[in-house]
């Protein structure tokens, strides 16, 4: 088996991680993989932060898994410093490096350019010693003013919207094990 596939074989998502930060040589590294990901008509809009500021990843983690449990309960999407101070858990797992990715509205191709370069990230990562998850977004949760001010901070457009974010770092105990595949066998016509 050839290096390539071997390393996207035996690339896991990692949900537990050690306080150590990535470099930034390391993330150099990665986002130059990120910049050259296949992207839908050459268009390479894909608006790329990283953010290693753990409070911040953390109130953006928190106000994140709020938002999901809304949408998995089919609730009103609704956020509020309130509501985010009743949960504990970060949807970034405590990782010290967050990659969010942020996605033109309006364009057909904005969800797969950014899970394509999500996906490079990660395996790039893997092939130097880094772990990696992708975190998928349900919906927007940079709704509240908390939330609009980080993304004029970060010269966001506004008419762009988080698409995907990759946690980033070293894993803590075990390295995760291979699931069964459960996939379907390909139809071959």
């Amino acid at each position: 088996m050839n290096e390539i596939i071997e390393n996207i074989m035996s690339c896991r998502s990692v949900r537990n991680y050690r306080p150590e930060k990535v470099s930034k040589k390391v993330l150099d590294e990665l986002l130059n993989v990120a910049v050259w990901s296949a992207n839908a008509g050459n268009r390479q809009r894909t608006r790329i932060v990283v953010c290693q500021n753990d409070e911040l990843n953390t109130r953006l983690g928190r106000a994140q898994n709020v938002v999901y449990g809304q949408f998995n309960k089919r609730e009103e999407i609704r956020l509020s410093d309130e509501l985010i101070a009743t949960t504990s858990r970060s949807g970034f797992y405590n990782a010290p490096t967050v990659i969010y990715l942020f996605a033109p509205n309006n364009f057909l191709f904005a969800e797969p350019d950014s899970y394509i370069m999500a996906s490079n990230i990660c395996h790039a990562a893997h092939s130097i010693g880094v772990d990696t998850c992708i975190i998928s977004v349900a919906t927007d949760y940079f709704i509240d003013d908390f939330g609009k001010k980080i993304l004029k901070d970060w010269n966001i457009p506004e008419d762009f919207h988080i698409s995907a974010q990759v946690i980033v770092g070293y894993h803590e105990g075990e390295y995760p094990k291979p699931h069964e595949r459960r996939y379907n066998a390909p139809l071959f016509v």
